[in-house]
């Protein structure tokens, strides 16, 4: 018996020739070892794997990264379990099947669903049917050329996980009872339509219910192909914002991996759903031995324009009605090489209403064509809370963060706008005063500074 690799240089195991695996197994004496063979471990198993610093907590982890390292498939994992049981003592509690593994690390069926979807058509495949449920749709469950997924969390088990934790339901309760400064705009809890949510008889005026936060995007995998992963994340805003962006608190409700963008009312359907019901029935959850009921409802949705446009079925932003806010078309103007959408300064632009936007939607669907920047409707609207042009929020980053500020400081203060009516560089004293007195929040390291 002999195992060799094509490197020469790789070590070999031989044996007798002639001899056969179970003549050189049975060649090996089995009795008890004695001092001078001791064997591995002689000491009774605890509450540990065995007696060592090794932890159960940590034997699943190092598992979970070797196998996430080394892209293992499922047999090469059993086959380590397998390895660690024959080295450790009989009576211990270390993993033993990949199910238990999966189930330990949350990767059970009572924390992810797999929405198995038709590629061809993108929609999901019925649990008792092979056949797409589109008519005329040659896409079959058993097909991998149609058959594809993804994966969504259980939102209820991830709220109950992290309000569960030592502490942290405390902090919501004192946060809860936290005065606003109503003329200052430090947070999301400080803005006027959260301030209206704790008034007498709306939802948060039952201090045991909360808000979520909604974030998404899309990420290429690789420079060379248009394989995207889509993630969507919630975040709980009743905790303070050092608590609130923390990993440990955020939710990772769903993934999408695949060939372009997914379909956005395919994909966050399970979403609404799961979001619905947290509002309407709510959970309980344990509390010190307490049990607390609540509810939770979706109040702010923030992306880039890219994403909205995807997640609220529009127009990309540099199209016609490309705005969510109000109905203003834009016009194109020339830019570099090409052509861009520009919107010109307007004091007094036709807002656009909620209603407006629903009905715009809608009638897109009907007649199937492009209403008012809207090519149809969108999962959102089926949360019969949830306003498009309130809650879905203007996306800072992008709008603020990438050199814009700069390109508008460098109009209102060049010398070269000096004829222009915007012009204050002649102003800078008064401008310099004013960055002084800005306080910014724990999270801004960089302190204002005068221009």
């Amino acid at each position: 018996m002999s195992f060799s690799s094509e490197d020469e240089s790789e070590a070999q195991f031989s044996s007798t020739d002639g001899e056969s695996d179970e003549e050189i197994l049975g060649s090996y004496d089995r009795t008890p070892a004695s001092h001078t063979d001791p064997s591995l471990y002689v000491i009774e198993p605890s509450e540990q794997i065995y007696f060592s610093s090794l932890k159960r907590s940590e034997h699943i982890l190092a598992i979970s990264a070797m196998a996430t390292r080394h892209n293992l498939s499922q047999t090469a994992i059993l086959d380590i379990l397998d390895l660690i049981q024959i080295h450790i003592p009989d009576a211990n509690i270390g993993l033993t099947s990949v199910s238990k593994l999966k189930d330990e690390c949350g990767f059970g069926t009572q924390y992810l669903n797999y929405h198995i979807y038709c590629d061809n058509c993108k929609k999901t495949f019925d649990d008792n049917s092979n056949e797409c449920p589109t008519p005329g749709c040659r896409g079959f469950k058993n097909n991998p050329e149609f058959r594809k997924y993804f994966v969504t969390s259980n939102l209820s088990y991830q709220l109950k996980e992290i309000l569960e934790r030592p502490g942290l339901w405390n902090l919501i309760e004192q946060n809860y009872n936290v005065e606003a400064n109503t003329s200052v705009i430090s947070d999301v809890k400080s803005g006027s339509e959260y301030l209206k949510l704790k008034e007498p008889g709306n939802f948060l005026y039952k201090s045991s219910n909360i808000t979520l936060t909604l974030f998404t995007d899309g990420i290429p995998l690789f420079s060379s192909s248009s394989v995207s992963l889509w993630l969507v994340y919630l975040i709980i805003n009743e905790l303070p914002p050092k608590e609130r962006f923390q990993r440990t608190n955020m939710i990772l409700w769903g993934i999408w991996q695949g060939v372009g963008k997914p379909k956005m009312c395919m994909f966050l359907k399970p979403l609404v759903l799961d979001l619905h019901n947290r509002y309407q029935i709510g959970m309980t959850f344990l509390v010190d031995g307490r049990t607390v009921s609540l509810r939770a409802m979706l109040i702010l949705a923030t992306m880039d324009l890219q994403a909205r446009a995807y997640v609220l079925n529009m127009t990309q932003h540099n199209g016609l009605n490309g705005c969510l806010y109000c109905k203003e078309p834009g016009v194109v103007v020339a830019s570099g090489k090409g052509n861009c959408r520009s919107y010109p300064y307007n004091e007094s632009p036709i807002l656009r209403s909620e209603e407006e936007a629903r009905n715009s939607a809608t009638l897109a669907r009907n007649e199937g064509k492009r209403i008012d920047g809207f090519f149809g409707e969108n999962v959102f609207m089926y949360l019969p809370y949830f306003s498009m042009t309130k809650n879905v929020t203007i996306d800072y980053m992008h709008g603020v963060l990438l050199g814009v500020t700069k390109t508008i400081l460098d109009i209102w203060f060049d010398s070269k706008h000096s004829q222009n009516a915007w012009y204050i560089g002649d102003k800078i004293k008064e401008v310099d005063a004013i960055l002084k007195k800005i306080k910014p929040p724990y999270f801004i390291h960089r302190r204002p500074r005068i221009l």
